[in-house]
């Protein structure tokens, strides 16, 4: 069929062949090429319908390693407080007061050894004379009144005594009024008696004062005196 094809495309429907120019010649055998082709059994196109063909799936693209993260940390356990009702109330140790005891016995003195109460006043200054307690003196503030009690230290045990309430660390104070305790000035006076130190000759006196501020407004108007002494485990209360 091929041979059939070629020579009727040459020859026409006439014994003779026409004459053709170059670019007549070059288009017949163009067109006689791909009438070939498209007829050859033998022949195969190389482009394919790739509808007829399922295609596989590609690979997806392989994706970066992620970095390992840090685990969170777990929450620590919410700590509950207890509110104030229900938080434990310690109460403040109370004095235990040294029941059936002088004041000379609280304060270690040997037997014979007597502390007298001579009263208290209320004063501007101490002491009135500047002869009076060396050469040091107290002025109330203003607004406030100096409380002096006085007392005698007297030796009678027979023997010389060394008296020393400084080192026994004994704190004095006065409650006036069943108010709030005062605690004694602490003073450079030769009759302090909250710093006293001294020996006492055997039947020899010495006047002591205690020394506090209090208020103006109670001069004339005490009803009741306590005196407070307080050592490292006792306290011992003493109306005056």
């Amino acid at each position: 069929m091929t041979g059939i094809l070629v020579t009727g495309l040459l020859c026409g429907c006439g014994n003779a062949i026409p004459l053709m120019t170059a670019e007549q010649e070059q288009a017949v055998g163009e067109y006689a090429a791909v009438t070939l082709l498209k007829y050859d059994a033998n022949h195969r196109s190389r482009l394919v319908d790739l509808a007829d063909y399922p295609l596989e799936p590609e690979a997806p693209a392989p994706q970066p390693a992620a970095e390992p993260q840090e685990p969170e940390p777990e929450p620590e356990p919410e700590l509950i407080q207890p509110s104030i009702d229900d938080a434990p109330v310690e109460s403040a140790p109370e004095e235990t007061p040294v029941a059936d005891q002088s004041m000379e016995g609280f304060l270690g003195l040997a037997d014979g050894i007597s502390l007298q109460l001579n009263g208290y006043a209320m004063q501007d200054s101490y002491p009135d004379d500047s002869n009076m307690g060396g050469f040091f003196s107290l002025t109330a503030s203003e607004g406030k009144k100096l409380m002096i009690i006085h007392y005698t230290l007297h030796n009678g045990s027979g023997t010389a005594q060394n008296i020393d309430f400084l080192y026994d660390e004994i704190t004095f104070k006065v409650r006036i009024n069943g108010e709030n305790a005062k605690t004694a000035l602490v003073t450079m006076l030769e009759d302090d008696m909250s710093t006293y130190m001294g020996t006492l000759e055997s039947g020899e006196s010495k006047e002591l004062a205690l020394i506090f501020e209090v208020e103006e407004s109670l001069d004339g108007a005490i009803s009741s005196v306590e005196l407070v002494m307080k050592s490292a485990s006792d306290t011992f209360t003493k109306m005056l």
